[in-house]
Formats: structure tokens, sequence, C-alpha cells
């Protein structure tokens, strides 16, 4: 009986160290394109919760299930075509939570995950510039238009 029990307790330890651990080497992958950005989780067990901002008190949310990547859309979000104009957006990850018959029966209401599904990492933001109704690519480098071998002064 008292292995048992020692067992029991071991195992509960286990799973509430393996339970902190979880969220802990999440990242977040952005990838500019021309009518959007796409947002990548590195985890298969994971969802994503995005919040976008923008001029003309744009906000609107997007929440994706585990293993799916979100994209914003900039031609069909939830007011129609995004207008011109710097937008940030925020994304938090959502782990899958893993609750134990024991746990599950000892919570007043089974319902409420109250604590349980607040990842302990900050979000990942950035933000993205649409120009002329198309997403600006912050990688491509832009060139002085004077012609080679001129000094711009």
């Amino acid at each position: 009986m008292k292995l048992i029990i020692m067992i029991l307790a071991t195992l509960m330890v286990a799973a509430g160290a393996y339970g902190e651990d979880v969220g802990s080497n999440i990242e977040i992958q952005a990838t500019t394109y021309a009518d959007g950005v796409l947002l990548e989780v590195s985890e298969r067990d994971v969802g994503l919760k995005v919040i976008v901002s923008g001029p003309g008190k744009t906000l609107f949310e997007i929440k994706q299930s585990a293993a799916n990547p979100v994209f914003v859309d900039i031609h069909h979000a939830d007011n129609g075509p995004l207008s011109d104009g710097l937008y940030k957006y925020e994304a938090w990850p959502i782990p899958a939570i893993i609750i134990s018959r024991a746990e599950s029966s000892s919570m007043p209401d089974r319902n409420t995950l109250h604590g349980k599904t607040d990842p302990k990492i900050s979000p990942f933001s950035g933000t993205f510039r649409i120009v002329n109704g198309t997403v600006i690519d912050p990688n491509i480098e832009e060139f002085d238009a004077s012609t080679p071998g001129e000094d711009p002064k």
C-alpha cells in the first residue's frame, strides 16, 4: 500500500514539473506576403490567438486551433479590406491543456479553467504596413534613385 502511494506521489510531482515547462520554448514565426502576414507556431499542440490593431479604430481577433497557422488576410478582414496604414499584431500561443481525472473531479466548475490556459510568456508582436492595398515587405532594401557613381549630396 505504501509503495502505491509513493508511486502516485512521484507521478503527481512529475506531472506538475511537466506542466510548468509547457510553453517555455514555444516560438512563433511571422512571414510577410503581399496580401497579409502568416504566423506559424513551432510546437504541434499549440494554438494561436492573434489581435490586430490599426488606423481608424481597426481592431480584430483571430483564433486558430493547434498546429494550424494564422493568416492575417488584408483583403478579407472582419469589416472588409484593410485601409492603408501601419498595423500592429500580437500573437499569444495557447498550449493544449491536459487535466487529470483527479484534478477534474476536484474542480468546483469543470467548464472553467481559470489560470490553466493562460501561457506564462509574453506575446509575439510585430507590425506591417499597407500601401496602395499591398503589404510592404520590411526586408526589401530601398535604393537611391541617383545614377551609379554619383555622390547623392
